[in-house]
């Protein structure tokens, strides 16, 4: 079995390997990717530089069949890992296949499933990082398909392959790469900007990061107090935000940070924050452009607005101030409001931008106040604690006998305490048994991060009839003055208090000491950190002009309506997807087999347009090869019109299945012809003679020459149909 040339295998083995470079950046789980790459290592001397044998055939199998197995537990396990389980099969696949002897079909295999894992890359992650990478590997990709579709041919015709070709083919091969790479890149660009938005969004899963290691800050919808470890601070970019005011001008600052909400946690159970019992809610479908009111402004108050593009992949929250009065999306967003808290909950399932108006103050709420110890957290050791320390300040610890203004001297009075005897640290220590982890900060460590802080100073004004509860979300701190907006990272994730006042008012207070809640939200400085602030600027740009160009960024950059192709094409990629959607395993295989259809059909316009470009790129070569044989002769134009007869033989040659090999003399080929018709291999010889005078001695051929031409011309015309039609008959019988 041929195994092709070295620099064929050099060529594939690189195309494997970017593939999955590819991929394992998109999906970011750094023990897969070290995993994956530790195997691709070591394929070369087993595999392809022949040293050493393939490994045993059951143990490929057996592989095989373990990674088949992983993909289809992890695609039941959960259905939005389907994309993520296929492509790691085909990674599978691919390096279970280096490890084995392939010839020229199973290198076609190894490209098709490496192009089909760059699409499981796409899928995954649509982050620059991942843009840039699809731009160095697409040339590899297409150029080891070229190789690999070169070397076919030859071994099809029983020739060895290749390793160096000549400099006339290595130029039009590199003409073919960058003619068919520009031509897919033109007709992505005019895909991305005439198909509608939303069209099979969802089908198979939601773009994600993918998995990470260890424990790191981000946003969550729970706390959970008590673990030990080191919170590792992630650098990744969530989102970007612009603050404007109600004219519409930009305001904001790195002096004007912004608390944005995400969770609103009440319940405290065994040391662990969660949401308490829905109440009233809405669930609503934000329509592109369309308004959705989620609170009455206040009299009298200016209202801003926050323009946020989330970058993420899944999501479960849309982040807004403490009083959002109305959301705005340019595309249709499913979200559920809750009405007390004002928390805005949805699923996402790719970068979303979206606009929220509110008001900068503290929100009313229904009078009354509630009881103190509202799901739990208030223990009497906590209570006591916070009696003793509103005593020390002269507030009254009865809430019966305090206002407004005296709740707000008892909130201080509790946040000066932790401000003043209490550290932040990003250590996490764990709780002992039996302890409770807002105890343990309390009394014992006395140190730890902001969710300690804001679960400390919770339960203390529950404590002390104050109605409190915890939200996570971001702090944005660090801003940019020339994009003009604030760039939040996953190291941004924080967590707060709001406290209700005796009146009514919920008020945000952030318990975590004040200086170093700067040091750990302070942007680096130096070089590198230069470095990244410039790369974060890119990645924004392409998140909000390519990742989040929604709907209605393409309406307004193309039109409402530009080309009757637009619904034609909604229309068709519906109805399309709506089998697979709705129906069981018999209606899901007639969709697949729509959509082999579908790319048979796209295969077949790629490939004619592939031959038409070839034949026409064989003519202009012929006519340059033939303009700079001739030079400055005036007469060369008279020659080249004397030599259509060669035209005329070459192409009754091919019509009757003689045709002439490209890169084979005229004469040679007349002397193989020789063997099977003296007479048709005569005439060609003569007329090549001709030929050769004409083009390459640059003799005009006189009147009798050219007459004797167009007879040679007929005569091998009528001696091929007669040659070839007896080797048909010969075969048939």
């Amino acid at each position: 079995m041929t195994r092709g040339p070295v620099y064929l295998r050099l060529l594939i083995y690189a195309t494997v390997g970017a593939g999955i470079g590819v991929y394992t950046l998109a999906e970011g789980d750094a023990l897969f990717a070290a995993l994956a790459f530790a195997v691709w290592a070591m394929a070369w001397p087993v595999s392809l530089a022949q040293r050493g044998s393939p490994l045993p055939r059951p143990i490929l199998t057996l592989a095989l069949v373990g990674a088949l197995a992983y993909a289809v537990l992890r695609a039941a396990a959960d259905t939005q890992d389907l994309v993520t389980a296929v492509s790691r099969l085909l990674v599978a696949l691919q390096l279970v296949k280096l490890y084995d002897r392939w010839g020229r079909n199973d290198r076609g295999l190894i490209l098709a499933t490496s192009a089909f894992l760059a699409v499981g890359a796409v899928l995954t992650s649509n982050s620059l990082e991942v843009g840039a990478s699809m731009l160095g590997y697409l040339p590899i990709l297409m150029w080891a398909t070229l190789q690999h579709g070169l070397a076919r041919v030859e071994e099809a015709a029983g020739e060895r392959p290749r390793t160096r070709r000549r400099r006339a083919e290595s130029r039009d091969l590199r003409r073919l790469t960058f003619v068919a790479g520009a031509a897919a890149l033109g007709l992505a660009v005019a895909t991305f900007l005439i198909v509608p938005r939303g069209v099979g969004e969802g089908f198979l899963g939601g773009i994600n990061a993918g998995p990470t290691l260890g424990a790191r800050s981000g946003f969550n919808d729970s706390v959970t107090l008590g673990d030990a470890g080191l919170i590792t601070e992630s650098r990744e970019p969530v989102m970007d935000v612009v603050l404007r005011n109600g004219e519409g001008r930009n305001i904001g600052s790195s002096g004007r940070p912004l608390h944005l909400r995400g969770a609103v946690l009440t319940r405290y159970e065994d040391g662990r924050w969660t949401k308490g019992e829905g109440g009233a809610a809405l669930d609503a479908a934000l329509a592109p452009g369309a308004a959705l009111q989620l609170s009455n402004p206040a009299p009298r108050a200016e209202t801003f607005t926050l323009d946020v593009t989330l970058r993420g992949g899944r999501g479960t929250h849309l982040f807004a101030p403490l009083r959002p009065i109305s959301i705005t999306s340019d595309s249709r967003i499913g979200i559920r409001v809750e009405r007390e808290t004002l928390e805005l909950q949805t699923r996402l399932t790719g970068p979303t931008s979206y606009s929220v108006r509110f008001q900068d103050t503290d929100a009313v709420a229904a009078g009354g106040r509630t009881p103190a110890s509202v799901d739990g957290a208030a223990s009497d050791r906590v209570r006591q604690l916070a009696e003793s320390l509103l005593e020390d300040a002269g507030v009254p610890a009865d809430p019966a006998q305090r206002d407004a203004d005296a709740d707000a001297s008892a909130v201080g009075a509790l946040v000066n305490r932790l401000h003043r005897e209490y550290f932040y640290t990003t250590q996490m220590t764990a709780a002992e048994a039996g302890e409770d982890p807002i105890e343990m900060f309390l009394f014992r460590t006395k140190e730890g991060h902001c969710e300690y802080f804001a679960s400390a100073l919770t339960a203390m004004c529950r404590s002390v009839g104050l109605p409190a509860r915890v939200v996570t979300g971001y702090l944005a701190v660090e801003f940019d003055d020339t994009a003009g907006a604030y760039l939040v990272r996953e190291s941004n994730a924080h967590a707060w208090v709001e406290v209700r006042l005796s009146d009514g008012r919920w008020v945000t207070v952030d318990p975590s000491p004040p200086d170093d809640l700067a040091v750990v939200h302070q942007p680096p400085t130096g070089v590198v950190a230069s470095v990244n602030r410039w790369f974060d600027k890119i990645s924004r740009w392409w998140i909000v002009n390519v990742v989040a160009f929604d709907e209605g960024k393409r309406q307004a950059l193309v039109g409402r309506d530009p080309l009757l192709i637009e619904s034609t094409l909604r229309s068709a990629a519906e109805d399309a997807l709506l089998p697979a959607r709705t129906g069981g395993a018999p209606i899901l295989l007639i969709a697949l087999l729509r959509g082999v259809v579908v790319f048979a059909g796209a295969a077949a316009l790629g490939f004619a347009v592939l031959h038409v470009w070839t034949a026409l790129g064989g003519v202009l070569r012929s006519r340059r090869a033939a303009r700079r044989a001739d030079g400055d002769d005036p007469a060369a134009a008279e020659r080249r019109a004397q030599r259509v007869f060669y035209a005329r033989v070459l192409r009754a040659l091919r019509r009757a299945g003689f045709a002439k090999p490209p890169g084979r003399p005229i004469l040679d080929h007349a002397k193989n012809l020789s063997r099977a018709d003296g007479v048709l291999g005569g005439a060609l010889d003569e007329i090549g003679r001709l030929y050769y005078a004409s083009r390459f001695g640059r003799h005009t051929l006189s009147p009798a020459q050219l007459e004797r031409a167009q007879a040679l011309a007929g005569l091998i015309a009528q001696r091929a149909r007669a040659a070839g039609a007896g080797r048909r008959r010969t075969t048939v019988r």
